[in-house]
């Protein structure tokens, strides 16, 4: 589904990308799907980088998909992410599917930096990391693999649609417990404890 190695892929990401830094070339590839794949919405199915590409058509998962196979094609790790994303029509959250790239940090570090090409919003800052707003939820990440990425992602999501709900939950200073001494994030008679500073959270 995301065939980064395909030759076509290849070549418009190295023509795209030149000798563009990881952020930027980030931001001109969800440019460029933004900008060059078109919304059908559901018709289209399920199609895969390279189809996408040739058709120019899609919706947000077909925009992951190629977008993802342009970031690796570009020598730059991504990951497909499929969650809920909040739409002003209807006015509630949809299923949607947007992705993370590997920014490198300058002290040799990184972070994962999300992208939407299908709820595109240029950046003010091409030197930024890559980001989308809390708008966005997200319930499934790829492993990174080519294969099954789809199988990866869409189990959690359809089995998980219809058996939450969401809450408004007031921040709290990370030095300060919120009321009723207790940590952690209530989930309808469930709490969710923060990991402990030595957990990793990748």
């Amino acid at each position: 589904m995301i065939e980064s190695d395909d030759p076509d892929i290849r070549r418009l990401a190295t023509r795209l990308v030149g000798d563009l830094g990881p952020r930027e070339a980030a931001h001109k590839l969800e440019a460029w799907v933004h900008e060059n794949v078109h919304y059908r919405g559901s018709g289209v199915g399920l199609a895969s980088a390279r189809r996408t590409l040739r058709s120019r058509d899609g919706d947000c998962t077909e925009n992951a998909f190629l977008l993802t196979a342009l970031l690796r094609a570009a020598e730059i790790p991504a990951r497909v992410v499929v969650g809920l994303a909040y739409a002003g029509s209807p006015g509630a959250f949809i299923p949607h599917a947007w992705v993370e790239a590997w920014m490198p940090g300058e002290d040799g570090g990184g972070a994962w930096g999300s992208l939407d090409s299908a709820l595109y919003r240029a950046p003010a800052d091409s030197d930024a990391l890559p980001d989308v707003d809390a708008a966005h939820l997200a319930m499934a990440k790829t492993a990174g693999g080519e294969e099954g990425a789809l199988l990866e992602i869409s189990a959690p999501i359809l089995n998980g649609l219809g058996r939450f709900d969401l809450g408004w939950v007031e921040p709290q200073p990370p030095d300060e417990p919120p009321p009723g001494g207790t940590t952690g994030v209530s989930t309808g008679g469930s709490r969710i404890s923060p990991p402990s500073s030595a957990s990793s959270t990748r």
